[in-house]
């Protein structure tokens, strides 16, 4: 993230919008304000992060 840039968001605030937002790895994603690009370089992040195959996911229900 640049320092100083206008409205530029910080990575763990991207991580809780896409939580909240119950994003899957699979989703697609636009940043419509490309600005810094720390949304976008956080999607990439989260979404490799979270990449899960669910053939791996354990069911406990």
């Amino acid at each position: 993230m640049k320092r100083g840039f206008p409205g530029a968001k910080p990575e763990k605030f991207c991580f809780w919008v896409f939580e909240g937002l119950n994003l899957e790895p699979e989703d697609e994603f636009h940043d419509l304000f490309p600005g810094s690009g720390a949304v976008s370089e956080a999607w990439e992040k989260w979404r490799r992060r979270n990449d899960v195959p669910k053939s791996l996911e354990l069911n406990f229900a």
